[in-house]
């Protein structure tokens, strides 16, 4: 396994990020560390990535739909 990061977001704002695994979460979002990098450089959409599998997701619709916000 490799390494992993816990983010903290309230009413859309991001709060708090740490490099520990969640013991309980409301999304897990897991992918290779160079796709989390180009999507953070824009180089990649992340809705692209999903549909290729390169992504994996687990959580509610709704949180989801949030969480996209962010990544946009």
């Amino acid at each position: 396994m490799g390494v992993a990061y816990t983010f903290y977001v309230e009413d859309g704002v991001l709060k708090s990020f740490e490099r520990k695994a969640a013991e309980r979460a409301d999304i897990r979002v897991s992918m290779s560390s160079s796709v989390f990098i180009d999507i953070i450089d824009r180089k990649m959409n992340p809705i692209k990535e999903y549909q290729l599998g390169r992504i994996n997701v687990k959580g509610s619709m709704s949180d989801l739909l949030k969480m996209r916000k962010l990544l946009f």
